[in-house]
């Protein structure tokens, strides 16, 4: 008898590395790898102060 009932499979996606689905969210890391020295790179560091203007690009594009 076949089986009817899928409610318990995965689904199906290819083994190849990725995810079934993209990350979601903002991934500021990847974009500014990290950068946590301000003292050196003050333009490049993950701060307040780049968060401060990410938002504020954001808020100006809507």
């Amino acid at each position: 008898m076949p089986r009817t009932d899928r409610s318990s499979d995965k689904g199906s996606a290819l083994d190849n590395g990725l995810a079934r689905t993209p990350p979601m969210g903002w991934m500021s890391w990847t974009a500014f790898k990290c950068e946590m020295n301000c003292t050196a790179y003050p333009n490049a560091c993950i701060n307040e102060q780049l968060y401060q203007q990410m938002a504020d690009r954001l808020g100006e594009s809507m």
